[in-house]
């Protein structure tokens, strides 16, 4: 014991004792830089509950056009990183409750914590979130894609959308699993990417919003139907023009739309390497008129004229009855399925004025 000090003792020279200090130093003034870092997050937890409820409140108004209500406490977390949580809050649009939010998590930059005026937002989480929509408000979700989120991202999480009929009667319940809101670098655009649920059917959607073309991008994938859809809508100020791709078992088909105030047209090419079905229509709302024309290499009739068809089922609800409908129904095939002996279907079908009219349907006969 006693060589094992004088070891040890003869080691605490001057020289030794200045490192000793210099290193004491070093350490104290990490620590005192860790405290100070440490008293800087905690800075917001001395703010006044109302000055910080506003400032938000302004903050989340001007980066995402949304009027939230905070109906509980905003309590400050530094950890993992510095954000303000509620547990209830709303979205309140044109003076109405749209939105109910069971949890809220609010994620500000680490930069001028010391002032409350200055506190930039860089995250938004809603979770459990109640969605009421309806006709009037059903693009609330898209409108927010027209917001800059250059650097600011916004989430929403296990929520639902009831959408509801003018007479609040719920006619589907859409599921959110997972929403995100984000600027792409590489696309130079806002983008909305969704994984959701419909009637237990999961599919996914991709928004970019191309505005200063006047262009939407819609991407949606139901995986189950092996059903893939691409769109692109313009919107002009006095019509809106778009062109679908539907990739179905991998064949592919384009639909190409205009519609107007009280007007709408489209042409369909079925299977476009093939080109098997083709046929185009205009639809005019008031008054109401529509013609719809097609051609096709084969035709099942019994989609038109069996018992459970289209049309039958139609004439149940005596919808034909109505002397304001005026409807024209010209379909060109080349083929009837199931009947070898009949070939090119001139069916011309009309409703003027309650009136019904197919004498100028043909059936060639074949030898």
């Amino acid at each position: 014991i006693n060589s094992l000090l004088e070891r040890n003792l003869n080691k605490l020279k001057f020289d030794n004792l200045k490192i000793l200090a210099s290193n004491n130093k070093i350490i104290l003034t990490v620590v005192a830089l860790f405290i100070l870092f440490f008293s800087y997050l905690l800075t917001p937890t001395f703010y006044k509950q109302g000055d910080i409820t506003k400032e938000l409140k302004n903050e989340l108004l001007s980066k995402f056009n949304l009027d939230f209500t905070f109906n509980q406490k905003l309590n400050y977390n530094f950890f993992p990183r510095p954000h303000f949580e509620s547990s209830k809050a709303n979205i309140i649009e044109n003076q109405k409750n749209i939105a109910e939010i069971n949890q809220i998590k609010i994620y500000v930059s680490l930069d001028n914590l010391f002032s409350i005026k200055n506190i930039n937002v860089r995250e938004v989480i809603l979770d459990n979130v109640n969605f009421e929509l309806n006709t009037k408000n059903s693009n609330f979700l898209m409108q927010i894609l027209n917001n800059d989120f250059l650097d600011t991202n916004l989430k929403i999480k296990n929520s639902n959308i009831f959408f509801k009929s003018l007479e609040n009667e719920v006619l589907f319940i859409n599921k959110i699993n997972n929403l995100k809101y984000y600027y792409d670098p590489n696309q130079l655009k806002n983008v909305l990417y969704a994984e959701n649920e419909i009637f237990n059917i999961p599919y996914t959607i991709e928004a970019i919003d191309h505005e200063d073309e006047k262009k939407l991008y819609t991407k949606l994938n139901l995986g189950l139907a092996k059903l893939q859809i691409e769109n692109f809508l313009t919107n002009d100020n006095n019509s809106k023009t778009g062109s679908a791709t539907l990739l179905f078992n991998k064949i592919k088909s384009l639909i190409n739309y205009e519609f107007k105030k009280n007007f709408f047209e489209f042409s369909y090419f079925d299977d476009l390497e093939k080109q098997k079905f083709f046929y185009s229509g205009k639809l005019n709302f008031k008054p109401f008129y529509s013609i719809i024309e097609g051609t096709t290499e084969e035709i099942n009739a019994s989609y038109l004229f069996g018992t459970n068809a289209i049309i039958a089922e139609l004439f149940k609800t005596e919808i034909f009855n109505n002397k304001n409908l005026d409807i024209k129904l010209n379909i060109n095939a080349n083929k009837i399925k199931k009947n070898r002996n009949f070939t090119n279907l001139f069916l011309k079908f009309k409703i003027q004025e309650g009136l019904i009219d197919i004498d100028d349907t043909k059936v060639e006969w074949k030898d």
